[in-house]
């Protein structure tokens, strides 16, 4: 008999010690993922120059409500002597994939080319930068709006993804002046979700000409 209630104390706080250490590593996972969106969104930038004969790259920031297409310069070379600068075309998305298990899932991808050329939504390479994914939403401030939550608007485009297409006078022609970001996620139980807030200001908002 005490044998017995030994080990269910001890499976009992094995069973806690594991709960916490998941739950440890679900919170690290979202606040790493919410902090490299922050510092890549807050490095945005949009070239004005466009070479009509000689098309070769294109900038743009394509935002809508659950993706982000972006040219940053928040990228960090990791390999010494290789072929890339601190700017990178980045994309953030959602899509749905199988677990092991079985279960169907959604999960926070993530796009880098490190090599920005004429298309900015293509190439590159995709990884997954958050599992188990609930709701994913982008929020850009419109700075001529009203003070208040009206001022939040759910698409922003400036600057052109093909360089074979230059922008229209019609589209905008600033950044926002920071994006707001919501990341919803299960918990480690899936019995409830987490909803992570965080804002990321863009230091160039004005169309960089060179």
């Amino acid at each position: 008999m005490i044998g017995i209630v030994i080990y269910g104390s001890f499976s009992q706080s094995f069973r806690v010690r594991d709960h916490a250490t998941a739950l440890f590593d679900r919170y690290h996972d979202v606040r790493s993922a919410m902090t490299r969106m922050t510092r890549e969104i807050s490095s945005a930038y949009i070239s004005a120059h466009h070479h009509a004969q000689d098309p070769t790259t294109a900038t743009c920031f394509k935002g809508e409500r659950d993706n982000l297409t972006l040219v940053t310069m928040a990228h960090l070379r990791l390999v010494r002597d290789s072929k890339e600068s601190d700017q990178a075309e980045v994309s953030y998305f959602l899509k749905k994939s199988e677990t092991l298990d079985g279960r169907s899932v959604t999960n926070l991808m993530r796009r880098e080319d490190t090599t920005p050329d004429d298309n900015v939504e293509k190439g590159g390479r995709i990884e997954v930068l958050a599992e188990d994914v609930r709701e994913l939403r982008f929020e850009y401030w419109e700075p001529e709006e009203e003070i208040g939550d009206d001022a939040w608007t759910n698409e922003w485009e400036v600057g052109s993804c093909k360089a074979s297409e230059p922008p229209s006078a019609d589209d905008k022609t600033t950044l926002p002046m920071r994006v707001r970001i919501t990341l919803v996620v299960r918990s480690v139980d899936r019995k409830k979700d987490l909803k992570f807030v965080t804002q990321a200001p863009i230091m160039l908002q004005q169309l960089v000409d060179f």
